[in-house]
Formats: structure tokens, sequence, C-alpha cells
């Protein structure tokens, strides 16, 4: 099968999250002088406006009345309307774009390096604290040694040999800085830090809890790892409430200095679908929030035609736009057809939550819209749908299937959820072994192995039972 360019737009523009979509669409606007949206973007000019399905797509805001049961699941949040608004383009901003929507965030080392500007250095200290935050890593650790951090800062700043006694104080400054702990080598060594800070100004009768804390982590650390509770009290010489006690302290810190500091900015999800229930059923419409409606500007292509100007250059520009909107519109009709089969199998769901979720794969939604599975494939990749339940990925909707003793098929999500449940709801000081998870599967009539039950356990990002395992109160 041969690729034609029209063909690839159109796989290119399905496969694209909305984010993407909206700065694609805003790109190519201003490339293309037959391209223009509606004075008013947030009316009826909707690209997908006069097709078949253009009716079913308009959120309705007055919905069938549902039985007592399922009344609540009815509402959509009211603090999210996304309905009612523009496809991303604020009114008199001519020069907003949708990658705007991303929040502007302040990194570690903005942060550091204010919190430098504010104190009365030397400014060979300063100068050096300042090179130091430039090495840290996105965790807030110090990688190098300060004998490579000075050989750097003498090869980029052309300057002689410093003392290492300037080196060693612009360390020490740099690990006063907030959050404690930053500038440390390993993180056992960001967690004595942070202790160190809070035995000065601790009360006396919490600093012998925070002194064992601190000798827990520089010389039992792997008792700590393992929870090793009999070892560390021999150990240590404490008591069961002394070793409760000190484990609280230790999970109050923080091993990476810089986890409230992101590197990249936090990415906003914009549903593409709603999931609303309509005659008893749940139905998926489009958010018209995310349907630009993008089209023609059939004025510049009659004035085009009026004067004769044939060119090549706007013949080209002229087809580039049609097969543009063409693709577009051809974009959101896919996303919905497939959200609509998705929404069907999946009523249960809906109503009822995870355990109810319905086993599907790829293959069953391809056949159930007539599309090929890569097609499918494409459409679900990056896109939302939010409901009354939540917002969800419409990956989320896909699983394999348990056999239940009945027979029945069952969603291996549907599975996790349950041993999540179990895990949740296990004595905290004896934790359930993925054997007796398979047990309590088994009493709830589904018959898991116990290499299936740890492969769920750990696909869920739940540790191993030793792990798990608490200081009883």
């Amino acid at each position: 099968m041969v690729l034609t360019p029209q063909l690839k737009q159109s796989i290119e523009l399905l496969q694209l999250p909305t984010a993407d979509l909206l700065e694609t669409i805003s790109r190519t606007l201003e490339e293309n002088p037959f391209l223009e949206l509606p004075e008013d973007s947030g009316g009826e000019d909707s690209p997908l406006r006069g097709s078949p399905e253009s009716e079913a797509q308009a959120p309705r805001h007055e919905e069938e009345p549902d039985s007592a049961t399922s009344a609540p699941l009815n509402d959509m949040p009211p603090e999210v309307d996304l309905v009612h608004q523009p496809w991303g383009m604020p009114e008199g901003d001519d020069d907003y774009s949708p990658i705007d929507r991303a929040v502007s965030l302040t990194t570690l080392a903005d942060h550091l390096h204010e919190e430098l500007g504010l104190l009365r250095l030397d400014p060979d200290i300063s100068a050096k604290a300042a090179f130091l935050i430039g090495e840290l890593d996105d965790d807030g650790f110090l990688p190098i040694s300060l004998e490579e951090a000075a050989r750097d800062f003498e090869r980029i700043t052309s300057t002689g040999p410093a003392a290492p006694e300037q080196w060693q104080e612009a360390l020490r400054v740099l690990r006063g800085l907030d959050p404690i702990g930053v500038g440390a080598s390993s993180p056992q060594e960001s967690l004595l830090l942070q202790l160190e800070s809070r035995i000065q100004f601790c009360p006396p009768e919490e600093r012998k809890i925070h002194e064992l804390a601190e000798k827990a982590i520089a010389e039992h650390l792997q008792e700590l790892a393992r929870k090793d509770f009999s070892r560390l009290k021999k150990c240590l010489g404490c008591s069961d409430e002394e070793v409760r006690r000190l484990y609280d302290c230790i999970q109050s810190l923080t091993p990476r200095p810089a986890a409230l500091y992101k590197s990249s900015p936090t990415l906003y999800v914009i549903p593409d679908v709603f999931v609303r229930r309509q005659a008893g059923r749940w139905e998926a419409l489009l958010n018209p929030a995310t349907v630009p409606p993008v089209r023609i500007n059939e004025r510049l292509v009659r004035l085009m035609s009026a004067q004769g100007n044939r060119s090549k250059e706007m013949s080209g520009c002229l087809t580039a736009a049609r097969t543009f909107t063409h693709s577009v519109n051809q974009r959101f009709e896919t996303i919905l057809k497939v959200a609509q089969a998705i929404v069907r199998r999946q009523q249960d769901f809906f109503s009822r939550g995870e355990l109810a979720l319905t086993p599907m794969v790829l293959r069953d939604i391809a056949e159930d819209t007539q599309l090929h599975e890569s097609t499918v494939s494409r459409a679900v990749n990056g896109k939302y749908l939010q409901s009354s339940r939540g917002v969800y990925e419409f990956r989320h909707f896909f699983s394999s299937h348990v056999s239940s003793a009945s027979g029945q098929a069952v969603s291996s999500k549907a599975i996790r959820t349950l041993i999540r449940e179990f895990v949740e709801g296990e004595p905290p000081d004896r934790p359930l072994s993925d054997s007796q998870l398979a047990a309590l599967l088994a009493g709830k009539g589904f018959a898991v192995a116990r290499r299936t039950v740890a492969k769920y356990r750990e696909q869920e990002q739940i540790p191993i039972a030793s792990l798990r395992k608490k200081i009883p109160l």
C-alpha cells in the first residue's frame, strides 16, 4: 500500500494528542491564507456540522432522569465546563498559542539561585556556589566531586586554581539552602543532612528519636530497607515504640530533595470526549472545546477566481487547505466512532466502576467500527474521555481477560483492582503474600496463578509483602 500525502496527513493528525493538534492547527492557520476560524469560534460553524452524527455530538444540558441508584452518576463535575469554551484562542489575543496552556514553573535551579542572591557572600564563594547549582542532577544531588567541579570551573571561566577551602565553603552554602539535603552526593547523605538540621531545633524529648534515626540511616541502612525490626532493636538498643517512632521520623524525610521541583512542566489533560447518560444508557459525545472550527476562507477563494489568479502556488495552497480541513474532520469522526464503540462495550464500568470493566482488545473495536486495528490504535493513543467517574485515557479500557469459576471472562484490570483492595485491607504487621492473594481471589471465584498475581501486583506498583510490613502500634 502506497501512502499518499493526503493519507499520510490524516494518519499524522489522527495520532496527535489534542494539545499537539491545536498547536498544529494554529501553525497551519498562520501558514495557509485559505484557512480561517470563524469570528465566533464557539458558534455553530463546527467542522463536523452537517454530518449525520453532528446532532449527537453537541452535549445536552438537560439529560433524562435515571433511577435513584444511578442518579449521582448523571452529573458532570460542575467546575469543569469546557463545553462553552472556544477551542483554544482567548478573545482579543491574536498571539495566543495552545502551547501557552502549559503553566510556567520554578525549577530547582531557579529557586536555589534566587535564594543564593539573597545572601551576603564573598563574590568568589557566590560564583562557585552558583556553579555547583548548575551541576546538580534532577534529584538535587551533586554527582561530581569538588575536585572535578573545581577543574571544570577553571576551564570554563579561565580562572586560576582556588583554595580547596573556598569550594568547601561554597558546598556548605549550597547545602544550607532550601530544600535541606540539596547538594548531597546520595539519598543516604541527603537524609542525614535533613536529620542534622532537625536535631538542631527539635525539642529535647524528640532529640533521642532523631539521633536514633540518624544512627539507623548511617549504620543500618540495609536493615531499614528490609524492615528487619528485630535486628534494628538489637543494634540500636531501643524499644518497639522507639523503633516505630524513628521509622515515622525517617518516613517524614525526603530522600530526593528535588522531588517538589519538576524539570518539565505539568501536562494537563484535555478530554476529547464526554460520557453522558441519556435514555438510560451511557453515550460518548465529542467535547466541542477540542473541535476547532477551521474552515476554507471562501471569500479569498471567490476573490482569486474573480481575478483569474490561478497561480501554481495559490492553487497548491487551496488544495492543501481543503486536504487539511478534510483530515481534521475525519480525525474527529474517527475518534467519536471509536469512543462510541468503547462506551457501548463498557456500560457496566460507567455504572458500577472498575470491577465491572469488560475485557476488550483493539480487535474488538476494529470489528465494531469496521476500521483497521492500526487505525483504532492511533485513535486511542493519547486520547481521553471525561465521565462522572473521572478522566480516563482510551487505552484504560483495553485489557486481557481472566476466566472466573463460572467460565465468565473478567477483565485483568478488575483482578488488579481486587488485589489492590485486598492489600489496602491487609493487617499492617502481616501483609499478604502473593500466594495468599491468589487464595483470596480463588475465594471470589477467580482462578489466578501466584505468578500472575505477582505480575498484576507489580503492574499496580505494589511492593512485595516484606516491604509492605509496618511496625504494629
